[in-house]
Formats: C-alpha cells, sequence, structure tokens
C-alpha cells in the first residue's frame, strides 16, 4: 500500500531540484558571458544577459520588485549606486531597478567558484579581499577606471548584511571613489529584503513584494564635498526614509 511521503521531505526535494536549476542556469550564463568576452561583443549584450539573469532569479525566488523616484537615476549617467545591505537577495533586486551597464563590488571567494566567478571576470565586475587593504586599493583603482569606460558600479557601504535591517557604520570606499572621479552617487533604499532571505539562509522563507526607492543624487561636484559629508549626507536619506541604526 502507497504511504504519502512525509511532507518535509517533499518540501526538502522542492528546494533541492530548484537549487540546482539554478545552477544549471547561472553555468549556462556565466559561460555564455565569458564566450561574449572572447568575441569582443558589444557590452550591452553582457548587460542584457545579466539584467535577464536577475529578473530569473527574481521570479524564481518569487519577488515583485516595486520601483519609486526613478528619477534620481540615469541608466546612461556612470554612477556609484549605493544601497542598504541585509540579504543576498539584494543583488538581484538592484539590478531590477536599474537598467544601466551595471556591475559591482563583490568578495574576492566568489571568483573562486567554477563558471560563476569567471563569468564575473569576463564581465567586468571586481573582487575585493576583505580585510586587505592592499586588495581593498588595487579594487578601487579598478572601480575608478571601470567609470571612466562607461561603467556605473553597485556598492553596499555597510560592507556586510545586517540581520535585521538596522543600519551598520557605513565604509568610505564608495565615497573615496566619488571624490576622486567626481561621478554622483545614487542613494537606493531596499525595503526589508531580510524579511524574505535572511543573513544565514539559503532558502527564502517566503516571496514578496520589495519596494527599491531612490532616496537621491549626491554630487561630489556641488561645493567640493568631503568624503566624510558625502558619507553623511547617504546616511542622513537612510534615517530620513524611516531606517534606524544598530
Amino acid at each position: 500500500m502507497l504511504k504519502e511521503v512525509n511532507p518535509r521531505y517533499r518540501g526538502y526535494t522542492k528546494a533541492l531540484i530548484g537549487a540546482l536549476g539554478v545552477i544549471l542556469v547561472f553555468i549556462l550564463i556565466s559561460t555564455l558571458l565569458i564566450l561574449l568576452r572572447l568575441i569582443f561583443a558589444p557590452r550591452k549584450w553582457q548587460n542584457k544577459i545579466i539584467k535577464n539573469s536577475a529578473d530569473f532569479l527574481n521570479f524564481f525566488l518569487g519577488i515583485k520588485v516595486e520601483v519609486l523616484n526613478r528619477k534620481f537615476y540615469n541608466p546612461d549617467e556612470p554612477c556609484l549606486i549605493i544601497s542598504n545591505h541585509s540579504s543576498l537577495i539584494d543583488i538581484p533586486i538592484t539590478y531590477a531597478a536599474t537598467s544601466g551597464c551595471l556591475r559591482m563590488l563583490g568578495k574576492v571567494e566568489l571568483l573562486l567558484i567554477p563558471f560563476l566567478g569567471w563569468g564575473m571576470l569576463a564581465s567586468h565586475f571586481v573582487a575585493v579581499r576583505r580585510g586587505n587593504r592592499n586588495s581593498g586599493d588595487k579594487a578601487l583603482k579598478t572601480i575608478t577606471q571601470r567609470l571612466k569606460d562607461g561603467f556605473q558600479f553597485y556598492m553596499a557601504p555597510e560592507g556586510t548584511r545586517s540581520p535585521k535591517g538596522h543600519l551598520l557604520p557605513f565604509k568610505t570606499g564608495a565615497f573615496r571613489i566619488a571624490q576622486k572621479t567626481k561621478v554622483p552617487i545614487i542613494v537606493l533604499a531596499l525595503e526589508k529584503p531580510w524579511k524574505i532571505l535572511p543573513k544565514g539562509k539559503l532558502f527564502p522563507l517566503y516571496g514578496g513584494t520589495i519596494k527599491a526607492t531612490f532616496l537621491g543624487k549626491i554630487d561630489p561636484q556641488d561645493n567640493s564635498k568631503t568624503i566624510e559629508e558625502m558619507l553623511r549626507e547617504a546616511r542622513h536619506l537612510f534615517l530620513k526614509h524611516g531606517f534606524t541604526e544598530s
């Protein structure tokens, strides 16, 4: 006589199949990015693949992104986009909210992952080794050159995920780059992504709608703003929007 499978095991099986599906998709995507780099394809082809990959991931996780105040964002302008950081899904959410030639700064450990790391390198992402000053200086130099080449860059000034969405102290890297390159900083607020995929979890707890709100534009050319002044201005925008500090 057949017995009903324990719902817990059905859930584990579904999660495993889903995870394998995502891995296979990203192997394919990374391979395409590498091939496009090898044949010197137009940059817009890579942009489209990366954007579609983020959209696929959001769809797979059951996430809808509502974008507000898009007037502060110009997809054709080199800039630094900074956001609060409380979940791994911050990345595909940010890509859903933007449409420019966006790349990001990530941990060097990501480059060690077969296919994913190779695809990132092929498509001009930049990696940094945490706690290593030489690596940090090299990453900032590379991002500076990428901005001059017309890229946009996404950075999370907190440096690590906040478990409950409280603002952690900001690192100065993004503001140092803005001061050096004179490109604007676009401040983006992501509303509670940690509730869907908290720090320490591999699978989302549930799907839902995330609001991605552009809070403002900080132009380093205005009044020759210092690094600390830009940092405080960005933090003030988050706090004014309703974020709290840890």
